[in-house]
């Protein structure tokens, strides 16, 4: 296996994280003992597991007036109907801007469009398999989606619709977080079968800015220790402070960034001076509880370590 073989495990699983294919895994688990461990763990197996190795297609959208998000096949599933995954059923109003796609999620597509000679936005879900769709009532006639974050959720939670994690044209919520609002993170969330939308928000610290999303969460760092996070499926603001460290500057203005561990877990990335790069993770035994400056602790101090614990970047 030559160089390979000098490899650290973490490493090696990165690599081997990159197997899409089934086939290409099962070749790789019978390759050598260390190949087999390390697939057949738990911690590889869950993350894998989170990965979709067939694309049926792609949708794009498009500038203009009154036009459609278009689907194109993915090269290896040329054969398949692009007309079964097409939007046409979707409603056209020559007045407004063309719809755009947000966020998906399951079977489903959230998409917003603007009036072109007003400032009323409009938003929909829709499936196209099934050539259903849902318009969203609106949360205020003048709110703006343009800078707002918007998320696709399933879902749980909804115990009396039978939710609990199923996701499909009864069952959905949106999720909408506007973090520039009069000193104030907003957050809005619409359940299918409801008529109005549910409101929270936390005061936004001076410098705040987005460092990005994991484990169901968002989170926006203020410039020195103070952390804010929303939990986007129970819609709960909290914040809290990174535990002191003498190897970091007060000033962390670009230096903090969010990702994901192995385990899948949200991480907290400090870039400190020279090769200082410290990793803050939430303590197990305070996982279900709200985050507070006594339940993140410092596991990592070096590149080398924080590059073997980090199993991939999260997402903004």
């Amino acid at each position: 296996m030559g160089n390979l073989d000098t490899l650290p495990d973490p490493i090696l699983e990165l690599v081997l994280l990159g197997l899409d294919s089934p086939l290409c895994l099962l070749r790789a688990v019978s390759t050598c003992k260390r190949w087999w461990r390390i697939i057949t763990s738990d911690a590889f197996l869950t993350i894998h597991g989170r990965r979709r190795s067939i694309v049926a297609g792609f949708y794009y959208n498009q500038r203009g007036v009154s036009v459609r998000p278009r689907f194109e096949p993915s090269p290896s599933t040329a054969t398949i109907n692009a007309d079964r995954f097409s939007l046409d059923f979707l409603p056209i109003d020559y007045s407004t801007i063309s719809w755009r796609i947000t966020d998906s999620c399951g079977s489903l597509l959230l998409l917003f469009r603007k009036g072109c000679l007003t400032e009323r936005w409009d938003q929909i879900v829709c499936e196209p398999l099934t050539r259903s769709f849902e318009v969203i009532p609106h949360l205020n006639p003048f709110f703006s989606y343009g800078n707002t974050i918007a998320a696709l959720l399933d879902g749980k939670g909804e115990s009396n619709k039978g939710g609990g994690g199923v996701i499909g044209m009864p069952i959905f919520r949106i999720m909408l977080c506007l973090d520039n609002q009069f000193g104030h993170i907003r957050a809005y969330m619409f359940t299918s079968g409801r008529s109005s939308w549910h409101e929270t928000g936390i005061d936004m610290p001076p410098k705040l800015r987005g460092i990005g999303f994991a484990a169901e969460r968002r989170y926006w760092h203020g410039g020195e220790k103070t952390v804010v996070t929303l939990d986007q499926s129970a819609l709960k603001f909290s914040s809290f402070v990174l535990p002191n460290h003498e190897g970091w500057d007060d000033d962390l203005i670009g230096k903090v960034t969010i990702s994901v561990g192995r385990d899948g877990e949200a991480c907290i990335v400090v870039d400190g001076n020279g090769n200082m790069l410290m990793i803050f993770r939430r303590q197990k035994a305070a996982a279900a509880k709200t985050p507070s400056s006594g339940h993140w602790r410092r596991t990592y101090n070096n590149r080398q370590q924080c590059s073997a614990c980090l199993s991939f970047r999260a997402i903004i």
